[in-house]
Order: C-alpha cells, then structure tokens, then sequence
C-alpha cells in the first residue's frame, strides 16, 4: 500500500483513520476483534470502498 516508504507506512498507522472509529491503525493490533476489523479496512482501502 505504501510502496516500500516506511517513512509513510509508520506516519498512517500512528495517525487516528477515521474509518477505524478515529482510532490509530497501531492501536487495533492488540485485540483480535480489532485486528479483524483493522485488517478488514486495510482490504477497504486496497480496493478503493472508502466507507
């Protein structure tokens, strides 16, 4: 998704995403409901569905 730019990847998945409910990307990955849900949105994004 990012092509290899860390810089990036690491700036998003610190940042609040609003179609995570404002939460950040990083912060999903401790639950496993929440991981379905962030792994999901990253499925969203890759297919351009933006809701």
């Amino acid at each position: 998704m990012f092509e290899d730019d860390v810089t990036a990847a690491t700036e998003w998945m610190s940042s609040p995403a609003r179609g995570l409910g404002s939460k950040r990307p990083l912060d999903m990955l401790r639950a496993r409901v929440e991981t379905r849900a962030f792994v999901d949105f990253i499925g969203r994004l890759e297919s351009g569905v933006l809701v």
